[in-house]
């Protein structure tokens, strides 16, 4: 069903609102391409940070604020994407790629010369070490929690 993209050309955005759930699956892809294409983009800086993101629909022109608003709620790309994994099934290996991550650049970090013997504490190499602390501790709290939820936790842990 292509009535969709004469109803983008036209800038129909109600009627898209109405319609994309009806849509098969390739078509809700390709109008979220056109949206994506589509809807303007503007840069925010927060201090040294830079982002760059599609307007909202506050900030959309009067034209696009239809499509701007379809692209905020996010239902579309939800059903897109379909359900998001389990956390129990993503979790490991998600942790894992982390742990690899901070550890190579740590490595990294040690290969380099130093002005001191010890990373500074806002050192790319200290907040990795931070992050692999935190991680452990996510596992510690993640084990409580887990006994609390099976019952086999005590209580006065």
């Amino acid at each position: 069903m292509a009535g969709w993209k004469t109803l983008v050309d036209q800038r129909q955005w109600n009627k898209i609102e109405d319609l994309w759930p009806a849509l098969s699956s390739a078509d809700q892809r390709a109008l979220l391409a056109a949206l994506l294409e589509g809807v303007p983009k503007i840069t925010v800086t927060d201090g040294m940070e830079q982002l760059e993101r599609h307007v909202l629909p506050k900030e959309a022109p009067s034209e696009w604020k239809g499509a701007a608003q379809i692209l905020a709620l996010g239902e579309l790309e939800a059903e897109i994407e379909g359900d998001p994994p389990m956390a129990s099934t993503s979790w490991p290996s998600l942790r894992g790629d982390a742990e690899a991550y901070l550890r190579e650049t740590i490595t990294q970090c040690e290969k380099q010369p130093k002005v001191k013997n010890a990373p500074g504490e806002l050192s790319q190499e200290q907040h990795c070490r931070d992050s692999l602390a935190l991680l452990e501790a996510i596992d510690g709290a993640t084990k409580r929690m887990s006994a609390e939820m099976d019952g086999s936790g005590s209580e006065n842990s």
